[in-house]
């Protein structure tokens, strides 16, 4: 493999691109397939919008059902929980 030198960057402008052009190239040649299914709106969009989806499952459906469950059980610390969802509610009606 030849070194290069200072002086051969001065006589050939283009040398020192193509060689960061063909390393970059190597590097990056495992991008090659996921850039190209990206190219693809239909999945880009679902990329895109599943950071946006997990936070709402997250913070909001998950809080959401966990009080939902609670308030038809008569769940107390240290107890199993037990579901009375018929006399709760129709009681309340």
């Amino acid at each position: 493999m030849k070194q290069c030198r200072k002086s051969d960057h001065a006589q050939h402008p283009q040398g020192r691109s193509r060689l960061l052009e063909a390393s970059a190239s190597h590097r990056l040649s495992w991008l090659a397939p996921i850039s190209a299914w990206l190219e693809n709106e239909a999945i880009l969009g679902y990329v895109l919008m599943t950071p946006a989806l997990l936070l709402i499952v997250v913070f909001i459906a998950y809080p959401f059902s966990l009080g939902v469950w609670l308030s038809l059980t008569d769940k107390l610390v240290g107890k199993p929980a037990q579901l009375h969802w018929p006399a709760q509610f129709y009681a309340s009606l």
